[in-house]
């Protein structure tokens, strides 16, 4: 009596972990069906050897998948200041995915006033992240933006490949703090998880976003600035000076 029962359950609950959205869900579901079929098969006077073993085998895959997916869910402790970096900068990336590209990265707080982090039409094997101070964008010598911190430098280069170079100059101005990951070993990291390299794009995407948003204002503040100075020369113009 007890044998179909724990047969339709076992189903079910693989039935139902197809359903779910939330892969952690969904490899708990599995692992809990594949059990429940075990045991079906176990209780049986004369156990089917095959199904057994398959499903046996199954919650061994399913099983570490989930511990998989805990540990990047549940990597440890963060402290004060990586838990508001991540929250403000590294939403789209799990905690797992944010302290691993984390522990790649060197923090640097000794960059003098001016220092150029890229130049422009110029490789640089490096990729920053502004974490206090502020830099300025420069776009055939002409200013085109301030990068505030959580601004990634040099990610649209990272984007495009081995051997990009900079589309711009940026230089530090005042005190500064960045994090700064060599471009080698970030690629690889991310080239062998391909989730963490779709979230860490959406992270860059969004960086590029805000900053086309900035670089809108500053040409909308400089327009607006140089209206204001365009009056009072036209109104001169047509004074005489009898």
């Amino acid at each position: 009596m007890a044998l179909p029962i724990i047969g339709n359950v076992s189903y079910i609950a693989l039935a139902s972990g197809f359903l779910m959205t939330d892969m952690l869900s969904l490899r708990l579901a599995l692992v809990g069906g594949y059990t429940g079929l075990v045991a079906f098969h176990m209780l049986h006077p004369r156990p089917l050897g095959i199904p057994l073993r398959w499903s046996a085998m199954f919650i061994v895959v399913n099983l570490g998948a989930a511990c998989y997916l805990i540990a990047d869910s549940m990597p440890g402790t963060l402290s004060e200041e990586e838990e508001e970096l991540y929250g403000e900068h590294f939403p789209m990336l799990t905690r797992g995915q944010f302290k691993q590209i984390l522990s790649l990265g060197t923090t640097r707080t000794d960059l003098p006033d001016g220092y150029r982090l890229t130049e422009e039409g110029v490789h640089t094997d490096n990729i920053y992240l502004m974490t206090k101070g502020h830099s300025k964008l420069y776009f055939r010598n002409t200013y085109a933006a301030t990068i505030d911190e959580g601004g990634f430098v040099n990610d649209v280069a990272f984007q495009q490949g081995d051997g990009a170079t900079a589309y711009g100059t940026v230089v530090t101005q005042g005190l500064t703090e960045v994090i700064v990951w060599e471009w080698k070993a970030l690629r690889d990291l991310l080239e062998g998880q391909k989730e963490m390299d779709r979230n860490m794009r959406f992270c860059f995407t969004e960086h590029l976003v805000k900053g086309l948003l900035r670089q809108r204002e500053v040409t909308n503040s400089n327009s607006a600035n140089l209206n204001r100075h365009d009056t009072p020369l036209r109104s001169l113009h047509g004074v005489s000076r009898n």
